[in-house]
């Protein structure tokens, strides 16, 4: 055990020649051997483990670890943790800090070199106050970083700043780092930041494990939001974070992965938005039971129309009102406005949803109707419950998430799917559906073809065969009923990802709802749910017999479109489907 005299003479001179060179040229401030005559309360080192983990993106060459490694005080035990792979994900890097199990950790982002002794100069600042959370250190960029005037401050801590998204409508918080080199000028070499960096922090292990790690749905390919959501896990707790002047890094480089660093905004808007507007908890008792926020992906313009989650939300909403609740339909730009809702239902489809990072007293409920491909269960697990619009769906996903979920298959709105009347046979053939520059299955299947043909939806140009049958790129929601019905035979299929997790598409229960004869590729389960009321094909040959059969066989066509209707009217609504949530919200606890 080294002798504390000993240690505690290194660590007045941490600020050694590396430290002196900082320049802010603009400024004409140097911070040139301004910290001295410090005293630490160093903590007895026996026994003590500090994790040192160099990030993913961090060099992990043997030079580069034994520079700072040269760097520690060496009078504690030393758990060197790096990942080789650049976009390592966080729960893989949670798991090797709590498989290490040290009594501190100590998170490297980039980090070139760092003032001497700085593991004990950051032991003693967590020693030193009995409410702290993290420890940060000062950082500046250094000459290997690449910027053409090196040396200059990069963090002095981070603050905060609310912005909008460039539609002008969809706020959400940057971070900025401070780079005020005056504050180096006070007395105390601890200051209170809330996000004291993203380069360099020590915390204990037992903070870690109490925010559950870092956030594992945030991309390690960038590192600043996920470290100062953090940061403020600590904040949040009640805890207090400070930024140590006396340990000084300099940094590598600059981060240049912007889809990562826009998708961990996105995270981070999610996760710290309501928290941040507020800077208060919202009270428990404000929210209000008998009020539900239905969130889809749909923006808040009028292209809205084109989007089936925007159509689904209002069905809902109709059917939550018959029974008395208020109901919010929030387009992405407002998911994370602050409402009075008690209860939140997200229509997981093309958008990830990111529930907020403290307790708020909201219920939120997730529906997996699409995009299944897209779902990490770390985002299933957010949820309080989760509804799987397919059974298949909820064997896959179900052992992988920790939280409650059933079985809720999509439906219909009886109101606005309501057709009567004999059917006009005309088109012979309809397919309502967008491109997204995909050949769509079926219509590949199909074309050429003798028959009448009639397409509505988006994005066929890339398709001539396709295209020259397009109407019209929409079709009026009021209308949609009437075309299904009057249609010899709807053709319909799936997305591959909604085939592979056996989600029945919204259309077909849509369709049997006006009466419509329908053809469909052969989803797994949709005869257990839905019987013989559709008719699916497995092959072009099939396809194109079956067609030819019930064009000409009405009798038969009409008795299979009846059954249908009558199945989806009983048993597939959005009334039949709100009462189920309910039994749900009643059950679950905050």
């Amino acid at each position: 055990m080294s002798n504390t005299s000993g240690y505690v003479n290194k660590i007045r001179k941490t600020i050694d020649s590396m430290t002196a060179g900082i320049v802010r040229r603009g400024q004409g401030i140097r911070l040139e051997r301004t910290i001295r005559n410090m005293e630490f309360e160093v903590p007895d080192p026996h026994s003590v483990s500090i994790a040192l983990v160099f990030l993913p993106g961090s060099d992990i060459s043997e030079k580069a670890i034994s520079r700072i490694s040269q760097r520690l005080s060496n009078n504690y035990e030393y758990k060197i943790i790096t990942f080789a792979e650049k976009d390592t994900d966080f729960r893989t890097i949670n798991a090797r800090i709590i498989e290490a199990d040290p009594d501190y950790v100590l998170f490297l982002n980039n980090i070139y070199s760092v003032s001497r002794n700085f593991d004990s100069v950051l032991l003693s600042t967590l020693y030193k106050f009995s409410d702290i959370g993290i420890v940060g250190a000062l950082t500046y960029y250094s000459k290997k970083s690449g910027r053409t005037r090196s040396n200059l401050v990069k963090q002095v801590g981070l603050s905060t700043q609310k912005r909008f998204e460039k539609d002008g409508i969809t706020p959400y918080y940057t971070l900025r780092q401070k780079r005020n080199e005056q504050i180096l000028w006070r007395k105390s070499t601890e200051l209170f930041e809330e996000i004291p960096s993203t380069d360099l922090l020590f915390m204990s292990f037992d903070k870690f494990r109490e925010f559950k790690g870092i956030f594992e749905l945030y991309e390690s390919a960038s590192l600043k939001y996920p470290l100062s959501d953090l940061c403020l896990l600590s904040i949040a707790s009640g805890c207090r974070n400070y930024l140590n002047t006396s340990c000084v890094a300099s940094i590598n480089t600059k981060e240049k992965n912007k889809a990562a660093r826009v998708h961990n905004r996105n995270v981070f808007r999610g996760r710290w938005y309501r928290y941040l507007s507020s800077r208060e908890q919202p009270s428990f008792a404000a929210l209000d039971g008998d009020s539900i926020d239905i969130c889809g992906a749909m923006p808040a313009n009028d292209s809205a129309k084109f989007w089936g989650d925007y159509h689904y939300a209002l069905a809902l909403k109709k059917s939550f009102e018959k029974l008395g609740f208020k109901v919010n339909v929030l387009s992405k730009e407002h998911w994370y406005d602050n409402t009075d809702s008690k209860y939140v239902l997200v229509l997981r489809g093309v958008k990830p949803y990111y529930r907020s990072a403290v307790a708020d007293g909201r219920i939120v409920m997730f529906w997996a109707i699409s995009h299944p491909a897209d779902i990490k269960p770390a985002e299933l697990s957010q949820a309080s419950h989760v509804f799987f619009a397919s059974k298949k769906m909820q064997e896959i996903f179900g052992p992988k998430i920790s939280t409650y979920s059933s079985v809720l298959p999509q439906c219909t709105d009886q109101n606005v799917m309501s057709a009567s009347g004999a059917c006009a046979m005309s088109p012979e053939l309809l397919f309502v559906g967008n491109s997204r520059h995909v050949y769509r299955r079926i219509l590949q299947d199909l074309l050429p073809t003798e028959h009448e043909l009639k397409v509505f939806g988006r994005h066929w140009e890339d398709f001539p065969l396709v295209y020259k049958h397009v109407v019209s790129e929409y079709i009026d929601n009021a209308k949609v009923a009437s075309a299904y019905h009057n249609a010899a035979i709807l053709l319909n299929d799936h997305w591959d990802d909604m085939l592979e997790y056996g989600i029945i598409s919204n259309r077909i229960f849509d369709a049997l709802c006006a009466g419509a004869f329908v053809i469909s590729d052969d989803v797994p389960g949709i005869h257990e749910l839905l019987g013989d009321a559709v008719v699916t094909y497995t092959d072009k040959n099939d396809l194109k017999d079956k067609i030819d059969f019930y064009v000409t066989h009405p009798k038969e066509r009409n008795e299979i479109a009846s059954k249908g209707q009558s199945l989806v009217l009983n048993k597939h609504t959005f009334d039949e489907r709100v009462v189920d949530i309910i039994k749900v919200m009643s059950q679950t606890k905050v």
